[in-house]
């Protein structure tokens, strides 16, 4: 479990020491000038008696209590700047471990990040405030008490035995507040990833007719929300008519106290409102209770955000550049996922390539190490002979570029999105568009290529073509296409197969596809099953075996014209 602890200590120590010392001063002056408010207002009691001058005692009250106030705004005004940085910082770090977590791995669902970066990122703040103000207010509590004990130590005896009595029953209220808030925050990170999803397939929901179906799953885990809200309101209702009975009881007991010490000659008017008052600051430690519940929820959430942010980044790769070559990959032994068996072949320089293979077989989670998107559970892959763990991961990605089946359009116009943030001309962007077929439908766009990508009106083939266009824009020497014409129609995807070699002739390709034409187009087929080389080999090598025909859903026939390219 992460040191959530640590964490807290080190937004106030660390990060922001500033805000904290201020913060604290004007905590400190305003529970000092609070507790000086007692005495100030008795003496003025005791002038109006006409035990002395009224004037002075009065004037001396205004500015205790301007004083008080000072220090409330002040820490106020600290408290809410180092709550907005401390959350500024904490949802930066978590949306940077959300982006850093290897895409393959297995990991939080999207819902789940997205609770643990908006909602969760407050809480590690708000716990630091209520740490600084209970340790402040306690304090004072007890700076109220020793001063209570000089005025009257029977009223004195009186609240420290209800604060005995009160410490069990805040104690039993605390510890059965910390499960409800961790099954509440997690239901709600499932009510928020189910809802993603719901929200991904709402054209398939509508085409399927399945909204009530849908709505039932996505409202499911507000059973589970509404169990831990109800033991939440029930520790609180529980603790609050305890509380609330206590409180009164004390006062009037507090109060006969004083009132008897008053009739025996041994407090005047003024010492008798004191010690009502000096009763009240030293309870103000059970007033704390609804802050300390506020941060045993809290902690849940904070608990959370460190489970993010503890998640180790991934590996950056070694020190050695990786030098310029003609792309001929090799995967030595290569595990994947646990499975029993490995991978072993080697690609060519320049060859294309089909990955081929049933679903679960392993295609992506293989593609994906040539990147080093992921890397493997044992084995190597090298790149021109270079081990891709010995050189930085930036020297990999820059020689590896990918097109996957459900690109994402990131930028703020189609043609920087197709750029994805390099330093490219206007023209080397349109030649991309143009190999990947994407050029004429762009330009029938009313803005062209300064079409916002939320605002172009874009079928899964036009989204799979642009994101074609923006790997063709690389200057890669390995090019991964991860299903990525699985939107094409057949005579747009042997456009794109021609253009593939067109844009990249003389470079390395690898291609996960489940259509037969694509593989027999491809110089060599690369069979996976269950994590294993099946065969290696021309796509009318492997035709004679019918596993591989069942992979196209042709057993009984050969569906590939005679002439196709081997």
């Amino acid at each position: 479990m992460p040191n959530v602890y640590r964490l807290i200590a080190q937004d106030l120590l660390r990060h922001h020491p500033g805000r904290t010392a201020v913060g604290l001063l004007g905590l400190a002056a305003s529970i000092g000038f609070g507790l000086a408010a007692p005495m100030a207002l008795a003496t003025v009691i005791d002038s109006m008696s006409g035990r002395g001058p009224a004037a002075r005692p009065v004037l001396v009250l205004a500015l205790v209590l301007a004083g008080a106030l000072a220090g409330s705004a002040l820490a106020s005004r600290a408290s809410a700047d180092r709550a907005s940085a401390t959350t500024a910082r904490h949802r930066g770090a978590a949306f940077t471990a959300a982006l850093r977590r290897p895409p393959y791995d297995a990991g939080f669902p999207d819902g789940e990040l997205l609770a643990r970066c908006s909602s969760d990122a407050e809480t590690p703040a708000r716990i630091a405030n209520i740490v600084l103000g209970s340790a402040v207010t306690s304090v004072g509590g007890l700076v109220a008490f020793v001063l209570l004990c000089t005025i009257d130590w029977r009223s004195a005896v009186v609240v420290a035995a209800e604060l005995a009595v009160s410490w069990f029953v805040v104690r039993a209220f605390l510890r059965g507040s910390a499960e409800p808030e961790a099954g509440y925050r997690a239901a709600r990170g499932a009510l928020a990833d189910l809802l993603v999803d719901a929200h991904r397939g709402a054209r398939t929901i509508a085409a399927l007719g399945t909204h009530d179906r849908e709505l039932r799953r996505v409202l499911a885990p507000l059973a589970d929300l509404r169990a831990a809200g109800r033991l939440s309101w029930r520790a609180q209702r529980d603790v609050g008519w305890r509380m609330g009975l206590l409180d009164p009881l004390l006062n009037a007991v507090v109060l006969a106290v004083a009132g008897l010490s008053a009739v025996a000659g041994r407090l005047g008017p003024g010492s008798v409102l004191a010690v009502l008052l000096y009763s009240q600051l030293t309870l103000m430690v059970l007033e704390q209770v609804d802050s300390l519940a506020a941060g045993v929820r809290a902690l849940a959430g904070t608990r959370r955000l460190a489970e993010l942010l503890a998640a180790p980044p991934p590996d950056p790769g070694g020190t050695a550049r990786l030098p310029s070559g003609p792309g001929r990959l090799t995967f030595d032994r290569v595990r994947l996922d646990g499975r029993g068996g490995d991978v072993s072949c080697t690609i060519p320089a320049g060859a294309h390539v089909a990955v081929v293979g049933p679903s679960g077989s392993g295609k992506s989670r293989l593609v994906a190490l040539v990147g080093r998107h992921a890397d493997p559970d044992a084995g190597r892959v090298l790149l021109d002979g270079h081990d891709l763990r010995t050189v930085p991961a930036d020297d990999v990605r820059a020689a590896v570029a990918y097109a996957f089946e459900e690109p994402n359009l990131f930028g703020a116009t189609l043609g920087a999105a197709i750029a994805a943030g390099s330093d490219l001309r206007d023209e080397d962007v349109m030649r991309a568009a143009r190999l990947a077929r994407a050029d004429a439908f762009v330009r029938r766009l009313p803005a062209g290529y300064d079409t916002p990508p939320g605002d172009a009106p874009l079928s899964g083939g036009e989204r799979q073509r642009l994101g074609l266009a923006r790997a063709f824009a690389q200057p890669a020497r390995v090019l991964v296409l991860d299903d990525a014409t699985s939107s094409l129609d057949t005579a747009t995807a042997a456009e794109v197969a021609h253009a593939v070699r067109d844009a990249w002739h003389g470079r390395t390709t690898l291609v996960v596809t489940h259509r037969a034409a694509t593989a027999a187009a491809a110089d060599l087929v690369l069979w996976l099953d269950a994590g294993r080389v099946r065969g290696y080999a021309p796509h009318r090598a492997l035709w004679s075996a019918p596993g591989y025909r069942a992979l196209f859903g042709a057993v009984e026939h050969d569906p590939v014209p005679q002439g196709s390219a081997a």
